[in-house]
């Protein structure tokens, strides 16, 4: 992302979430599920249960966002 409005580097990048970011979706997922107070869940879903998750999700064309942090030599994800 460039031109106005784009984060410096090693700022934030808001993007849509894709498939190879489920792994560390649902390990933060699992960590507010096991220690927070905002899930009705009472055990952390799995990786394979999140997958299922994101791609009803996606098939119904509601994207899911993500940040990521944008780095000079990584680039926008």
């Amino acid at each position: 992302m460039t031109g106005p409005g784009a984060p410096p580097d090693g700022g934030l990048l808001l993007r849509d979430a894709a498939p190879a970011d489920l792994g560390a979706v649902q390990a933060i997922y699992a960590e507010h599920v096991r220690h927070g107070l905002a899930s009705f869940e009472l055990d952390p879903p799995d990786l394979e249960t999140m997958t299922a998750r994101f791609d009803e999700v996606t098939a119904r064309t509601c994207p899911r966002s993500g940040c990521t942090k944008r780095t000079a030599s990584r680039g926008p994800a």
